[in-house]
C-alpha cells in the first residue's frame, strides 16, 4: 500500500522539475526508486 501524501509529493517533484541533488538534474520518474510508487506518480500524471 502506497502513502497518498507522498505520491502528491513526488508528482508535484516531478511536474516542478525539482532538481534531483544526487544528479543535479531535474527529478524525472526513473529517479523513483520504488516501483509501487513510480507506477502510482506515473498514473496520476497521465491522468492530468
Amino acid at each position: 500500500m502506497v502513502n497518498g501524501m507522498y505520491v502528491n509529493w513526488l508528482v508535484s517533484w516531478v511536474k516542478k522539475e525539482t532538481i534531483n541533488i544526487q544528479t543535479g538534474l531535474p527529478f524525472v520518474l526513473n529517479d523513483i526508486i520504488i516501483p509501487e510508487y513510480r507506477g502510482e506518480v506515473k498514473d496520476l500524471l497521465n491522468a492530468q
